[in-house]
């Protein structure tokens, strides 16, 4: 009894969210349950439900550990801090593939992604866009992250195979994998597509 009382008061959120992101990162969203869970952190799987009442509750906090990898703090120019939390987050892509769908999958579902938004939609409406104007534009920048984000999340755990591509139909395809752009300069490409499009709306604006 005594050692069962000693493994519940070291429990805390924190540590039950770290280990569950550490179970992730080895074996998938999918294999993680609360059993596993709790016998990775040699308690009784009831303990858990103290903290999290769900699966999808403590999904829900992972979700908000990793998206805390995205800086929010102003730098005094717009566009650095919309690239900031872009590859903040795509970060997440590369050092959490397994995990990364709890952010770049799911709806927004913890405090600190909600914020985030705020912070994004905030920085435009600081430029002089309404707020619908500004909407409209976070949503579509956020798409693309999430997009670029996903994939690379998915590359990085099932690699392409070049065998199954119908090579003599994708003459392109095949040169261009012969000699594969690097894909920071493709997402970069992409967000100063939408940073630029932005800026013609503030200018506008301003005109």
């Amino acid at each position: 009894m005594g050692t069962t009382k000693t493994r519940k008061a070291r429990l805390s959120h924190d540590l039950i969210v770290q280990t569950a992101l550490a179970f992730i990162d080895e074996n998938g969203i999918d294999q993680l349950n609360m059993r596993a869970l709790a016998a990775r952190l040699s308690v009784q799987p009831m303990a858990l439900y103290h903290y999290y009442s769900s699966k999808d509750s403590l999904l829900n906090a992972v979700a908000g550990l990793i998206d805390d990898t995205r800086p929010v703090q102003r730098t005094g120019s717009w566009r650095t801090d919309l690239l900031q939390v872009a590859y903040g987050q795509l970060l997440v892509a590369t050092e959490h593939p397994k995990a990364a769908p709890l952010i770049f999958t799911r709806p927004a579902s913890n405090e600190q992604s909600f914020i985030v938004r705020e912070w994004l939609i905030a920085t435009l409406v600081n430029e002089g866009l309404p707020v619908d104007e500004a909407s409209i534009w976070i949503i579509a920048f956020i798409d693309f992250v999430n997009g670029v984000g996903h994939r690379t999340a998915l590359r990085a755990i099932t690699p392409l195979d070049p065998n199954i591509i119908p090579a003599e139909q994708t003459p392109l395809l095949m040169q261009m994998l012969a000699n594969p752009p690097k894909r920071i300069l493709s997402v970069d490409k992409g967000l100063d597509a939408i940073l630029d499009a932005i800026q013609r709306d503030i200018d506008a604006l301003k005109a």
